[in-house]
């Protein structure tokens, strides 16, 4: 699992299995999560398996420890 961070952005990036490369989630959808200032979109492969997890809102949504973690981007 890895796990990326956008600063300016405030998103977040974590890949289930390796990088996500492009085109390799052709399919998204945004989860129906009731999160002020925040979203969580999943990312599906061609073949409908998870991949990936786009966070927005990231530092409203995810711990800072764990967010200190990630790349940045």
């Amino acid at each position: 699992m890895i796990m990326t961070f956008d600063v300016e952005a405030d998103a977040a990036f974590v890949y289930l299995d390796g990088r996500v490369p492009p085109g390799g989630a052709p399919r998204s959808e945004i989860c129906n999560l009731e999160i002020e200032g925040g979203a969580v979109i999943l990312l599906f492969s061609p073949d409908d398996r998870l991949v990936g997890l786009e966070v927005l809102g990231a530092s409203r949504v995810i711990a800072p420890d764990v967010l200190a973690k990630a790349e940045r981007t």
